[in-house]
């Protein structure tokens, strides 16, 4: 495979750009080729308006770490065109895939994005686009990129990586831990050294393998009525007796607090469980009533995406929340819990260093 140079993806992102706008602005707009020194691309409406557009094209998935290192960067090249031509010029990134942090970076930042897989997002003065389905590939990539990450192997082995940032676990180290076939750890491995989340001697790259893992986590929640008692409640394996062995853990918020990241919770707080497998929540739900009234819920309970969740855990009440009887996750899956909010919950990241030995990954 012939490697392109970084002209030709510019060249290529802008063209791409200029056809998914022009795709969905329709009659509404003429786009057109800007003129240097000035923008990549010129939106005219048909009252006579204009909106200037400056592309960065990436070649591959925009991971959010290595985009937040170069947005700064872009954002003053931005602002140097802008006092050039004495006018408004707005960012878009074009990438062959955006995960969903890196798009929280970028609107918190003012910059749109078109994720070649069909979804185009800018938000101006002047033009405000949000669609799906968009066209405006050209015809010498495949624009659809596998993701880094897929099911629990996947996560696993990312998981295992990220536990471990400073050292560099074999494939059948990551297979014992995380009760997976080696031949799926290989595969997982593989698609991540591919995917070039990991170092040359084969560590996690950081922050960018977290970010890719925080976008395939996705644990399914179930709301119950009631929450266990610590102790009691013979029908549901709670595994309180021995936190090296897998059994119920708070994650999320509850979790955070506990490692001492800088989340409000009280000791009333509906706790965000999680379990081994899915026998485990059907007896949860069975037992504690599962509810679709949110506000109804005293616990929510989740099948871990890995075992790593839970096993081991740790003693809550020996931490911040020395109220909190139930043990808790790993910081690592706490933090992967406070992603998912892309807003808040990554605001408390960037504030957050987990207390030692547990080393900031994110």
């Amino acid at each position: 495979m012939v490697r392109r140079s970084q002209h030709d993806v510019d060249a290529d992102a802008e063209t791409a750009l200029e056809r998914a706008l022009t795709s969905v602005l329709g009659d509404a707009a003429r786009v057109e080729r800007g003129q240097d020194p000035g923008p990549d691309l010129v939106v005219t409406f048909t009252d006579g308006s204009t909106v200037a557009i400056e592309v960065r094209a990436v070649a591959g998935r925009a991971e959010p770490g290595r985009l937040a290192n170069a947005l700064s960067m872009w954002t003053e090249q931005l602002d140097g065109l802008r006092g050039l031509t004495k006018g408004g010029i707005y960012g878009v990134v074009v990438a062959t895939a955006v995960p969903e942090a890196t798009k929280a970076i970028l609107r918190a930042n003012g910059w749109g994005w078109f994720d070649r897989r069909g979804e185009l997002d800018v938000r101006v003065p002047g033009l405000i686009v949000h669609a799906t389905d968009v066209g405006g590939s050209t015809d010498d990539e495949d624009r659809t990129p596998r993701d880094p990450i897929r099911g629990r192997a996947g996560i696993s082995a990312a998981a295992c990586l990220l536990l471990e940032p400073n050292a560099a676990p074999g494939v059948r180290a990551i297979a014992r831990a995380s009760e997976i076939a080696p031949s799926s750890a290989s595969t997982a491995i593989a698609d991540l050294r591919d995917a070039s989340l990991l170092r040359a001697d084969g560590g996690a790259l950081l922050p960018e393998l977290f970010w890719a893992l925080a976008d395939a986590w996705k644990p399914k929640r179930h709301a119950l009525e009631e929450a266990p008692m610590p102790g009691g409640g013979a029908r549901l394996a709670l595994g309180l007796s021995d936190l090296d062995t897998p059994g119920w853990a708070a994650g999320g918020t509850l979790a955070a607090a506990a490692w001492s990241a800088s989340v409000v919770v009280t000791s009333g707080a509906a706790p965000d469980f999680y379990v081994a497998n899915e026998a485990e929540v059907r007896a949860a739900r069975r037992e504690l009533h599962g509810t679709v009234q949110a506000d109804q819920r005293a616990c929510t309970v989740a099948v871990a995406p890995t075992i790593l969740v839970v096993r081991p855990r740790y003693p809550a009440n020996a931490m911040a929340t020395s109220w909190l009887e139930w043990p808790v996750v790993h910081p690592l899956f706490a933090a992967l819990d406070l992603a998912q909010d892309r807003a808040r919950g990554v605001e408390i990241l960037e504030e957050w260093t987990p207390p030692a030995p547990f080393t900031r990954v994110w």
